[in-house]
């Protein structure tokens, strides 16, 4: 008996992971990084070598996120990045040394950093659904830049995990 529930229970779990993935129709995952907070980093990571033949690793790309917040941040027409107001209730310092070490998780501060930083932007697809998706760009409104490279990420909202995946659109289709 305790067999049959533990597989109902495993049966369950695996229902519910295919619900969660209906961010990826119509994308193939290129990289499904270990879920160890280093996701967002390892995820761009593979994309950057991808799309722009940038090699580097998830911890030299974190390194530089700090590197670069640390200064001055600004987007492409030269705004200043405040992201003070983002990351309540840590002060910027507290954030950037939590930020610093391997395994804390990439959030949007570090997203739009990115993006600022290799002139990219992310188009963000939400296991919550289109609701949930977001575009992320080194534009001041985070606005589509049709001359950037757009580079897609999965992400499992923090009700289903906290994870990010990286990902391209099947052959032939358009989003």
């Amino acid at each position: 008996l305790l067999f049959l529930d533990e597989l109902k229970s495993h049966k369950e779990l695996k229902a519910k992971e295919q619900q969660n993935l209906a961010f990826r129709d119509g994308f193939v995952t290129i990289l499904d990084p270990p879920k160890d907070g280093n996701c967002q980093f390892s995820a761009v990571v593979s994309l950057l070598e991808k799309h722009l033949n940038l090699k580097t690793t998830a911890a030299q790309l974190r390194n530089d996120v700090v590197v670069y917040l640390s200064g001055s941040p600004c987007f492409l027409n030269s705004t200043p990045m405040e992201f003070s107001n983002f990351i309540k209730p840590l002060d910027v310092l507290s954030y950037l040394k939590a930020m610093a070490l391997n395994g804390t998780y990439g959030d949007h501060v570090t997203l739009q950093a990115l993006a600022c930083l290799y002139k990219v932007q992310f188009i963000v697809l939400s296991s919550l659904g289109v609701e949930g998706t977001r575009i992320i760009s080194p534009d001041v409104s985070n606005n589509f830049i049709s001359t950037l490279p757009a580079l897609i990420l999965g992400h499992y909202a923090e009700t289903q995990g906290t994870h990010y995946v990286s990902l391209q659109a099947e052959s032939g289709k358009v989003f």
